[in-house]
């Protein structure tokens, strides 16, 4: 009997009563969940706790702009273009772009096999063996966890020292102490942590609102670069490869300056967690 008051005939019963009838999918519940969100629900054995906010075009607007795609190949190029050349940079985003395809494809098919938040942690603690689940998913969710400061910590120093930047483009005579970009670093964190606390009813509308405007500005960025920046002929953009950091050899080059394009197009699982 279950806690409230079900037998197990009974619960199957309505699970397979559920998986036969047409979910509606326009009217909304107290959590937000329309009738496909609520089968599916049902269909795991899962119980809805939390107000879902994010919808299809939210979710879209997601993961787009948190992966900041063309933004951080602008600014965190560096060691692409030392390890690799420009020929380097271009082709490890290339297969860095096929390979994560492959990633976010399988996390697609997970996905739509238990649509619930939580991600890889989730999904790892539900498909292996039962004997493994325990281990893996302490594991999984552990590397997300470390991923998600790592990560975190990474986007809000760049954001704490091109705030800099901007003051040094403005004042030549400004040094940049080390202290205030920290100082930068803790702020863009308060912000972005009080955003989170009492401001995430918000955020799926600030996702659709900023996602066209996200886009648009892409493309004056690349209008931009393309009309005021120097060119050079398609054999040295594309098949120019260097060694600006004294590798052994070419291949161990490409290895160490792909790091520039996986951190660029990292984070496609992103809207694995706001389900």
């Amino acid at each position: 009997m279950s806690p409230d008051g079900k037998d197990a005939q009974q619960q199957v019963w309505e699970l397979r009563s559920a998986s036969h009838t047409p979910p509606s999918t326009t009217t909304d519940d107290e959590f937000g969940s329309n009738g496909l969100e609520r089968r599916n629900m049902l269909r795991m054995g899962k119980q809805q706790e939390m107000q879902r906010v994010f919808k299809q075009a939210s979710l879209v607007s997601f993961p787009a702009i948190l992966m900041g795609t063309w933004q951080w190949i602008l600014l965190a190029n560096s060691q692409g273009l030392i390890a690799g050349g420009r020929g380097g940079l271009f082709w490890s985003f290339i297969w860095t772009l096929v390979g994560y395809a492959f990633l976010a494809a399988s996390l697609a098919d997970m996905a739509s096999m238990a649509p619930t938040a939580g991600g890889q942690y989730h999904w790892v603690s539900e498909f292996p063996p039962r004997e493994y689940q325990q281990v893996l998913s302490y594991a999984s969710g552990w590397l997300s966890a470390l991923c998600w400061q790592a990560g975190n910590a990474s986007g809000l120093f760049l954001c704490g020292t091109l705030i800099q930047s901007l003051i040094s483009t403005k004042n030549p005579a400004y040094s940049a102490p080390a202290w205030q970009g920290w100082l930068l670093t803790i702020a863009m964190t308060a912000i972005c942590a009080g955003f989170n606390i009492w401001g995430e009813s918000f955020l799926p509308l600030m996702q659709k609102i900023f996602m066209p405007i996200y886009v648009a500005v892409c493309f004056a960025t690349v209008g931009v670069i393309w009309a005021l920046c120097p060119h050079v002929d398609a054999k040295t953009a594309l098949l120019e490869f260097t060694d600006g950091g004294g590798w052994s050899s070419m291949g161990l080059v490409l290895m160490v300056g792909q790091i520039s394009a996986i951190f660029a197009l990292g984070g496609e699982y992103d809207r694995a967690h706001a389900w």
